[in-house]
Formats: structure tokens, C-alpha cells, sequence
């Protein structure tokens, strides 16, 4: 009868050393999705604020390129107009001096 209840308390020792083995297991395999989930949470984050980093920067870089590509606009048309002003004022300048050589052609 010893023997019996012997037996039985090592089986149950035994189902409950199973079971507890069991839920270690499932303890770490959800202790290790979560950590993993934090992992992926952290490496999204991560690469979310890289992304917005490139972003910023192709921006800047993309507003500095617009400015020159404005400022070199800007000096070819000073120059266009100098040299229009240049040349109507040289226009001017000759029919001028042909206007007083005419006159003194008349004279």
C-alpha cells in the first residue's frame, strides 16, 4: 500500500514537474516575443527618425539648390537688362551723334 502511494506521489511529482516545465516554456517563448516585439518597436522607431533625418537633410538640400538656381536666375537677368540698357543707351549715343553730324552736314 506504501509502495502504491509512493508510486502515485512520484507520478504526480512527476505531472507536475511536466507541467511546470511546460510553463517555463511558455513564460519564455512569451518573454521572447515581447522582447522581440520591443526590439522590432525599437528598430522602427529608430528607422522612422533616420528616415525623417534623410528627409530634413534632402529638403535643406533641395531648398539650398532651388535658392541658387534663383539667385543665378536673378544675376543672368541683372545682367540681360545692363547690357539692353547698355546697348540702347550706345544706340542712343550713335543716333545722337548722327542727328549732329547730319546738322552739320546742313550747316
Amino acid at each position: 500500500d506504501d509502495l502504491m502511494d509512493l508510486l502515485c506521489e512520484l507520478e504526480a511529482y512527476d505531472i507536475t514537474v511536466e507541467s511546470m516545465e511546460h510553463e517555463a516554456e511558455r513564460l519564455r517563448l512569451v518573454e521572447e516575443a515581447r522582447v522581440e516585439e520591443e526590439m522590432e518597436d525599437f528598430f522602427d522607431l529608430l528607422v522612422e527618425e533616420e528616415l525623417e533625418e534623410a528627409m530634413e537633410v534632402v529638403a535643406e538640400e533641395a531648398i539650398e539648390s532651388h535658392k541658387e538656381d534663383l539667385e543665378e536666375e536673378a544675376r543672368l537677368e541683372r545682367e540681360r537688362i545692363e547690357r539692353e540698357e547698355k546697348e540702347a543707351a550706345e544706340q542712343a549715343l550713335r543716333e545722337e551723334e548722327e542727328r549732329l553730324r547730319r546738322g552739320r552736314e546742313e550747316e
